[in-house]
């Protein structure tokens, strides 16, 4: 899968479709929300993965847009669908 950053009106359906507002989401909810270990999203991550894109919060802290983990996770599951 070759994960690209959901348009906005990818982001509004996917929110919609998913019953939730936009937020930004730390480490513990983006594991309940992809289902993915931190071990994993981190190997995925150095081996070139397309991930969603983190943003620093500050120089300890990162978050990411839950509109994009819901993005992920819906490309995810559609490509392992069609295999």
């Amino acid at each position: 899968m070759n994960y690209k950053e959901p348009t906005q009106a990818q982001r509004a359906k996917i929110l919609v479709a998913s019953n939730e507002k936009e937020a930004l989401c730390q480490e513990k909810e983006r594991r309940e929300i992809t289902k993915v270990s931190s071990p994993t999203w981190w190997r995925w991550g150095h081996q070139g993965k397309s991930l969603p894109t983190k943003i620093k919060l500050s120089s300890n802290r990162s978050a990411w847009r839950k509109s994009s983990l819901l993005w992920f996770i819906h490309l995810l599951e559609s490509t392992e669908g069609a295999q």
